[in-house]
């Protein structure tokens, strides 16, 4: 269901404009289109106004520098910062004389300054000779994209739905068959791996020059070469098909050399069954958090403004939106919501218990990669990586030698897309095979060099909350990380330079993916750090590496 979008329109006194119209359409849009929309003028009392602007949310914002006809004497352009802390995302649009830009901004407070330097959701519109038109096509222009937006945003949930019913009615044995088409450079590929990514690709590839939509898979580009007749696109749609597909497959081969195990079994029967299910989680832990899950990403260009994370064993469905993060569950046989949304809150920070950190560790298969010469050249990429670049940057009293064990202890089954729930009110409440449980919750996730899609989605949940805060890791100091994942095709950086990553000057940019495609998504990679803002411990490494002279070490992004 659409929402109403909020518009604000604080000008003084309209008609002294150039021209009053652009002003006057916006308030009567909604008799002329098909959308909710409510415009909150400054016809109302100033006093009025101010406490609208402190209580309520707007999606536009338009804002004249003076308002000498208010008793405040002031200029509107100061509403920024209380318009942006009810919205992030609000579209605002600076108002002011053509002749006067320069002026108005030099006397703006530094803060204010460096906002609109880097939000890229600030507009600056003069009142000059196409006034009017510069105001009505942005407005209609931002009126259609969040109209698109909210639709998309319902539409990924739809997809995960649909996919989570296709894996529900296969029989298990089938899963782990070959495709019948086969996706260059990921030749391990199997049925499971492409379930999700077909339901995208029925679902938005005929939406993408409607929507302007680039549909970002897995599937090695073959696809995704449609990418280039998209013009100017506005979103991106990612996908991590089946996280944990990997651990997945070595259950269903164990459960088939089982002597009670019938591959012939769909998958609700299988997860039924009490010794099937004791045979994942005392291997990779309980299926609450450590389940294969399907994951979709709705971005635009600097924003991810949407995800759903379905865990394909317990039928739990997590999703963030504009109005929040939320939880609910699938019935398994009729496929719709069991129970409404709640709210997914984040955890409180408590460091009275041991600091662990979770990432792509890989202790196991490093073990058996030095010892028995077994494993991938990638998983000894990604703990020599983790050891050389990322460990020297990790507070002291961050146990990671618990951390290793502990990961240990679950067969190294460490979610992507699904990492950020462990920092949420989720981990507190499941119970697991690990002795004192409830004391090892994680203070901080990481991504070590991993590919986009392990971690992209993590950004739309953390919009919706202040109290943690995520960091780009970069080597410093004109140092060069020489770690990359070692498969042929495969040719970004553990830790990329500025210029190759996602993140500018800590905004996220996503236009790399439309000027420099390069036909896997495995191919973008960043180091990430998520930990809570009152967590002491990354406050002093931040103070060293300044007094280090090596502050561009943690670039933070605005999420």
């Amino acid at each position: 269901m659409m929402r109403k979008i909020n518009i604000l329109i604080l000008e003084d006194k309209p008609e002294v404009c150039p021209d009053p119209i652009p002003y006057e359409y916006i308030e009567n849009i909604n008799s002329m289109t098909d959308t909710d929309i409510e415009a909150v003028t400054t016809k109302s009392k100033f006093n009025e106004l101010d406490s609208k602007i402190l209580k309520q949310a707007f999606d536009i914002a338009i804002l004249d520098y003076s308002l000498w006809h208010f008793d405040t004497k002031g200029n509107g352009w100061i509403y920024m910062e209380k318009i942006l802390a009810k919205n992030p995302y609000c579209n605002i649009v600076l108002v002011t004389a053509l002749n006067t830009i320069q002026k108005d901004i030099n006397e703006l407070s530094e803060d204010l300054q460096a906002l609109i330097s880097v939000n890229p959701n600030v507009k600056y519109i003069p009142k000059s000779t196409d006034f009017t038109s510069q105001i009505v096509n942005y407005v209609e222009e931002i009126i259609n994209n969040l109209k698109a937006r909210w639709k998309l945003q319902e539409q990924i949930i739809d997809c995960a739905i649909a996919a989570y019913k296709e894996f529900m009615g296969k029989e298990i044995g089938s899963l782990i068959e070959k495709p019948d088409k086969e996706i260059p450079g990921k030749e391990d590929t199997m049925v499971l791996d492409t379930i999700t990514e077909e339901e995208i690709r029925k679902m938005f590839v005929p939406l993408i020059h409607k929507h302007r939509i680039i549909v970002c898979t897995e599937e090695g580009g073959v696809e995704n070469k449609v990418i280039y007749r998209v013009d100017r696109p506005i979103f991106y749609i990612f996908s991590d098909p089946l996280d944990g597909s990997s651990a997945m497959k070595c259950w269903i081969k164990t459960l088939k050399e089982k002597a009670h195990s019938n591959l012939t079994k769909r998958l609700p029967e299988v997860i039924d069954d009490h010794a099937d299910k004791v045979i994942w989680e005392n291997r990779y832990g309980p299926m609450k958090l450590n389940s294969p899950m399907i994951s979709i990403v709705l971005a635009e260009r600097h924003h991810v403004v949407g995800n759903v994370l379905v865990n394909l064993f317990t039928g739990d469905i997590y999703k963030s939106v504009d109005s929040g993060n939320f939880r609910s569950k699938i019935d398994q046989s009729t496929f719709e919501l069991s129970e409404n949304w709640k709210e997914l809150r984040f955890r409180d920070f408590s460091d009275e218990f041991d600091k662990l950190l979770i990432c792509t560790l890989q202790s196991v298969k490093y073990k058996k990669y030095k010892q028995e010469k077994e494993g991938k050249p990638q998983d000894f990429q990604f703990l020599m990586h983790f050891r050389e670049c990322i460990q020297p940057l990790i507070p002291h009293d961050y146990d990671l030698e618990k951390t290793f064990k502990k990961r240990k202890q679950r067969n190294d089954f460490t979610p992507g897309p699904g990492r950020i729930l462990f920092l949420t009110e989720v981990a507190e409440k499941y119970s697991g095979h690990v002795e004192d449980a409830e004391k090892e919750l994680y203070s901080c996730i990481l991504s070590s060099g991993e590919p986009l899609t392990e971690w992209v989605g993590w950004f739309a949940f953390l919009r919706h909350t202040k109290n943690l805060s995520a960091y780009c890791l970069r080597t410093g100091d004109g140092n060069i990380c020489q770690h990359r994942i070692q498969r042929s095709n495969i040719k970004g950086t553990m830790i990329p330079p500025e210029v190759a990553s996602l993140f500018k000057s800590g905004m996220m940019d996503f236009e790399v993916l439309h000027t420099g495609y390069r036909d896997a998504m495995q191919n973008y990679t960043d180091s990430i750090v998520v930990f809570f803002n009152n967590d002491e411990s990354w406050k002093r490494i931040f103070e060293r590496k300044l007094y280090e002279r090596m502050s561009d070490t943690f670039t933070r992004i605005v999420t």
